[in-house]
């Protein structure tokens, strides 16, 4: 802060401020997940002539540890049945028809290239499956410069159609290491996947023994749900103090002892009982 390496305002942008800096060519470095080729940085790309990204790993502590925000959380959200619909198995039908046939399609299958020809892929005439409507337009009608396909698996009632846990991180690291895609969604995600994107997933997967995790993935405990915005106010204001110069870096010990006698012990304990018991089942 003091070098000039934080912007003043950085304590007011929130997430998509940042990403809005950072594409705009304010900002030089940003810390997010390995897709961000995908998006948002088609943007920095169209504002900025001949800016480049690039990948890198994220620097570690004295204890040889990362400290990042864990991946996105075990569970996207809901879907709600309407208790006097008539065929409440549907639902169930149709997310079972997905991973039967979108998560991870198999030759010849009805998804094997794609959702639909001339929208989210195109064939060449010489039958190449193709995914890039900034470089074949005509394939691509409507699409005009897009950076990027729009994904018909963010459109589908389960919102992110279906998936099967790690073979998206496997894939991008078999192909960052050199393998030929074989598979449909491995030649898909060839495709699709920018080389960058692909560079930053084997980082990614290169730090994940160092990486602090969190595995709590439950639902609120019952002390997070009376102490948990204000044990998350005193982390953060104590974080933002230090970094603007107010605090000394001492003050962060001084926080963790109040965090603890303010209901932090408490949800430590409540959280763990929580991982015992998922860990039986």
């Amino acid at each position: 802060m003091e070098k000039g390496y934080i912007t003043k305002d950085a304590g007011l942008v929130d997430e998509n401020g940042g990403y809005e800096q950072f594409t705009k060519g304010q900002a030089g470095a940003i810390v997010g997940r390995n897709w961000l080729p995908d998006w948002p940085f088609g943007d920095l790309l169209n504002n900025v002539p001949g800016a480049k990204y690039k990948a890198y790993a994220i620097p570690a502590g004295p204890d040889g540890k990362i400290g990042t925000q864990s991946g996105n959380p075990s569970v996207n959200g809901w879907m709600l049945i309407n208790k006097d619909s008539k065929h409440q198995e549907a639902l169930l039908r149709y997310y079972n028809f997905l991973f039967d046939n979108w998560a991870n399609p198999q030759k010849g299958g009805i998804f094997e290239n794609g959702f639909a020809e001339g929208y989210d892929y195109a064939k060449q005439a010489d039958g190449t499956v193709v995914k890039d409507p900034a470089k074949y337009p005509d394939l691509f009608p409507g699409y005009g410069d897009r950076t990027h396909l729009v994904e018909p698996i963010y459109y589908s009632l389960t919102f992110d159609g279906a998936r099967e846990p790690g073979l998206y991180a496997e894939t991008m690291n078999k192909l960052a290491n050199g393998g030929t895609p074989e598979t449909p969604y491995e030649i898909a995600t060839a495709a699709v996947r920018k080389p960058e994107n692909i560079e930053a997933m084997k980082i990614v997967l290169e730090q994940k023994d160092i990486r602090m995790k969190n595995y709590f993935q439950g639902p609120l405990t019952e002390t997070m749900k009376s102490k948990n915005e204000l044990l998350k106010k005193l982390v953060l204001q104590t974080y933002s103090k230090i970094i603007y110069g107010q605090s000394p870096i001492e003050e962060f010990d001084t926080m963790v002892a109040n965090w603890k006698k303010s209901g932090g012990d408490e949800i430590t304990k409540e959280v763990n009982d929580w991982y015992i018991s998922a860990s039986k089942k």
